[in-house]
């Protein structure tokens, strides 16, 4: 590798350019480091260039864009006259053309370009048309099902489409009632049969080898002919559950479901098993029934307090605060412990939100 020096730059540019231009103000740092070069055309002045690419035979820029140019004008000229091509065909029309029909080209192999000026004057009118506004049968589109003309956006993407995106969605809000109302009148019609289906399959044993993987290794699940084989909590034998079982199970494992669904193969397991005697059962009808009545007793004597308040006054209004606002009513005895007294008119007050809520806050 050959370092160079600032003589040795200037030596070589001399060389290359045959003593062309003034180096007075090089100042040689390195190859890739513009350095300021004197054009001696009049009106150039200097210009600044990488001593690497000026040594290559890069020289003025202004010099070399008037030599293009130049040569652009006289090659064109030259190959005209060279080749004397009386015409051309368009590679549009594919119609032979004289040469004078194409607009020139100096940078093209004949000096004039591959479309006539007839074709490209017809191209630029296809472009001002297809800025105008389009008339209303490419624009709108009538649709069959309300017989309205309406834009062809609200119709959707496909152009085959005869109803509009209204008369679509009724269209197919009518033929799903059809199909409700025949499935509906089907169920009715084979009711018994249905249920009886129903009954077979959760008597069943499961056949299905997807609870392998729902079931927990306690329950130590084995599938062997093609029918499922658990263990039972109580007794510890091995016996095929039904569906019913399986669903309960699983259930009690994902948390959705009262008890722990564990597997018994009798009832007689079943009754004499701890942890079954203790799981959480569900409420009866009687204590249902009785909530039912309690919320219902509630809901009119609240009704009742409010109607004797405006009745008396004119106005609702908050029994602590007298603000005359919609009210609350407040149990001044715990709902939880079910006494007389919580169902009781004495038991209760009427109050703001605000203030029921600062009640209970502070309780």
């Amino acid at each position: 590798m050959i370092l160079l020096n600032q003589e040795d730059v200037i030596a070589r540019s001399n060389e290359t350019h045959n003593n062309k231009y003034d180096y007075s103000k090089v100042v040689y740092t390195g190859c890739d480091r513009k350095v300021t070069i004197i054009c001696p055309v009049p009106g150039h002045g200097s210009f600044e260039q990488t001593p690497y690419m000026h040594m290559k035979g890069q020289g003025c820029p202004l010099c070399g864009r008037q030599k293009t140019k130049g040569a652009n004008n006289v090659n064109w000229k030259k190959r005209v006259e060279k080749e004397k091509l009386p015409e051309k065909v368009c590679s549009r029309c594919k119609v032979s053309k004289p040469i004078k029909d194409f607009h020139k080209e100096p940078r093209l192999t004949h000096g004039v370009r591959g479309v006539c000026k007839q074709c490209d004057l017809e191209a630029k009118r296809r472009k001002a048309l297809l800025k105008k506004p389009l008339p209303i049968y490419q624009t709108h589109k009538l649709c069959l099902g309300c017989g309205e003309c309406k834009p062809v956006e609200d119709f959707g993407n496909c152009k085959k489409l005869t109803r509009c995106n209204p008369c679509k969605r009724a269209y197919r809000l009518k033929i799903l009632d059809k199909v409700r109302k025949a499935s509906k009148d089907y169920t009715d019609r084979n009711k018994p049969a249905i249920l009886a289906k129903a009954k077979k399959h959760r008597n069943s044993p499961v056949r299905n080898p997807v609870y392998l993987e729902r079931l927990v290794p306690s329950d130590e699940p084995e599938y062997r002919n093609g029918v499922l084989f658990v263990k039972c909590k109580k007794c510890g034998k091995h016996f095929k559950p039904t569906n019913a079982q399986c669903k309960l199970r699983v259930e009690a494992i994902n948390n959705t479901g009262l008890g722990e669904g564990n597997f018994y193969c009798s009832d007689n397991c079943k009754n004499t098993c701890d942890i079954f005697n203790r799981t959480t059962r569900r409420k009866s009808e009687a204590e249902t029934s009785k909530m039912k009545r309690d919320r219902a007793c509630q809901m009119g004597i609240r009704k009742a307090l409010k109607q004797l308040q405006c009745d008396e006054v004119g106005y609702h209004y908050c029994e602590i605060c007298g603000d005359i606002i919609p009210v609350d009513m407040h149990h001044t005895q715990p709902v939880a412990e079910g006494s007389s007294e919580v169902n009781n008119a004495a038991g209760m007050m009427l109050e703001c939100p605000y203030c029921h809520v600062k009640v209970h806050a502070s309780c």
